[in-house]
């Protein structure tokens, strides 16, 4: 909860990071507001003073965390059924800018819950094939953009972000990226290709060859 560390991290971060924390997994869901009720996050996000809301305690949070030199894992959900692709991207710049590992997945109606029959009764599912239920695959749309647009904004930011971290990775654990390095690359980029990056061919291209592969990695269920 972001509002646990926003309203008492002064004391608590440093004791966190005493206690030998690197890392902190946030559940900041969304920025915006209106999604927050939407998940019903608006009160793990709230920054209080003297018992009163002074609104999202997400940046707080996050700079005791820094302060502290700990990483924020950020967790948020994109494509909740008001979304558009401005609150999307506005979200993606929003970790782009202050976490150091996303953890950015889509709203998914899993059976007998409450938000699969809300999704049901304003006909934005999409995909019914429980197989797809992970989280990262986008199987519903929103009121204004279809399921597959929301992922590919998602898959377009969301490896960049994780490259950005890599230089930490490097300097706390050199011989696991010497190891691991290359493949961590590889999965993280799956799809595409040295023409993807000259940008010789549309990124879409290289989504669809990702949303293959994907497919491949279900095989098992």
């Amino acid at each position: 909860m972001t509002s646990a560390i926003a309203n008492h991290g002064q004391t608590l971060a440093p004791l966190m990071r005493k206690a030998g924390f690197r890392y902190v997994f946030l559940g900041i869901e969304n920025i915006v507001e209106g999604d927050l009720k939407f998940l019903r996050a608006t009160a793990k996000n709230t920054a209080r003073e003297h018992g009163h809301s002074i609104g999202n305690a997400t940046l707080q949070a996050i700079e005791y965390l820094h302060r502290n030199h700990m990483n924020v894992v950020g967790g948020l959900i994109v494509g909740n059924p008001e979304d558009t692709q401005d609150s999307i991207e506005t979200n993606l710049r929003f970790a782009w800018n202050h976490v150091d590992w996303p953890y950015i997945q889509h709203p998914t109606p899993y059976p007998r819950t409450p938000m699969t029959r809300d999704f049901k009764q304003q006909g934005l599912i999409e995909i019914d094939n429980l197989t797809q239920y992970d989280g990262t695959t986008a199987v519903v749309r929103t009121q204004s953009m279809p399921a597959a647009e929301i992922e590919y904004l998602r898959w377009r930011a969301e490896r960049w972000m994780k490259v950005r971290h890599l230089p930490k990775v490097i300097r706390r654990s050199p011989r696991f990226v010497l190891r691991n390095g290359l493949r961590m690359l590889r999965y993280t980029f799956r799809g595409s290709t040295i023409k993807t990056f000259l940008r010789l061919e549309d990124e879409q291209k290289a989504f669809q060859r990702y949303k293959l592969l994907r497919a491949a990695e279900r095989n098992y269920l």
